[in-house]
């Protein structure tokens, strides 16, 4: 047996550790779209101003937050009924690293990119 597979067999979807981080990520990705639903939704500021910015950011992040709230659904039915399905436990993996990877690009990727590389007005000051 590889090391790999080693590790496959400990994210079995039917196993105790698989189905314990299904319920985690099913949770983590409901909680992901609404803070980030949320964020988006207060983007401006008082008087109704919204930076250019916030005006560039907001798309990728209502795509990426409704990503991650159509992943929930498999982790939800993995958690609940993982002992029963017949997924691959390189499927199981595959989800998990997709919502890690979406999670990844909302809060370190998009930021720097349109705040770093274009430069936008974020209304920060100085």
């Amino acid at each position: 047996m590889s090391k790999l597979q080693g590790l496959l067999d400990l994210f079995n979807p039917a196993g105790g550790v698989g189905r314990i981080s299904s319920a985690l990520c099913a949770i983590g990705a409901v909680l992901f779209f609404l803070t980030t639903s949320q964020e988006v939704a207060f983007f401006g500021f008082p008087d109704s101003h919204i930076t250019d910015y916030e005006k560039a950011v907001a798309g990728p992040l209502t795509i990426l937050s409704w990503v991650s709230l159509a992943l929930s659904p498999y982790f939800a039915v993995t958690a609940a009924a993982g002992h029963k399905l017949k997924t691959r436990p390189v499927i199981f993996v595959g989800v998990v690293v997709l919502f890690i990877a979406v999670v990844a690009i909302a809060i370190f990727a998009v930021p720097w990119y349109f705040g770093s590389c274009l430069n936008l007005d974020n209304g920060i000051g100085g």
